[in-house]
């Protein structure tokens, strides 16, 4: 059995740690949005030294899978008829 005295301190201890604990998840999606930001910064600072469609969309997939980690990515246009779709770069 637990003294009042010793419970009052066991669920300061505990809420001390799920502070420690959102502070973690905060800061650590702090980071992402961040380094988000910085990757949407610099795909926007590199579309708009060309105006060349390919150099654009090479750039866009790029950063894109860069920024999701993902082994691959690709850009798809819609063509004329609405419908089809063509893919450019992977």
């Amino acid at each position: 059995m637990f003294t009042q005295l010793e419970l009052d301190f066991l669920v300061s201890l505990a809420r001390q740690a799920a502070i420690a604990i959102e502070s973690a998840r905060l800061y650590t999606e702090t980071e992402l949005r961040a380094s988000q930001m910085a990757t949407l910064a610099e795909v926007g600072r590199e579309i708009s030294a060309t105006l060349e469609l390919p150099a654009v969309l090479e750039t866009i997939a790029g950063q894109a899978r860069e920024l999701l980690s993902a082994g691959t990515s690709a850009v798809y246009l819609l063509q004329p008829d609405d419908v089809t779709l063509k893919r450019l770069w992977l």
